[in-house]
């Protein structure tokens, strides 16, 4: 008879600006072979993607484009003003 392993759930968080996020709503990941849980993440907020699309804005562009007509500032620009 064969057993049954069972694999504890790694919870997984996300990088945002050089800092790991780990807190919030957790979304759980499923395997689509038998649709087991394999591992839970935190979700992201549109606060995070605010504070990543600011961060990654302030990075050195080396693709020879200005920041100002970088598509994420563009973006960053037409979003209603929120405090981070």
């Amino acid at each position: 008879m064969s057993q049954m392993t069972v694999t504890p759930v790694s919870t997984q968080g996300f990088l945002v600006d050089g800092k790991w996020i780990e807190q919030g709503e957790l979304q759980e990941i499923r395997a689509p072979f038998d649709g087991s849980v394999i591992a839970q993440v935190f979700r992201g907020t549109r606060e995070h993607a605010l504070a990543a699309i600011t961060a990654a804005v302030k990075l050195p562009l080396d693709v020879g484009v200005s920041c100002a007509a970088s598509p994420w500032v563009r973006l960053l620009e037409s979003l209603p003003s929120i405090s981070l």
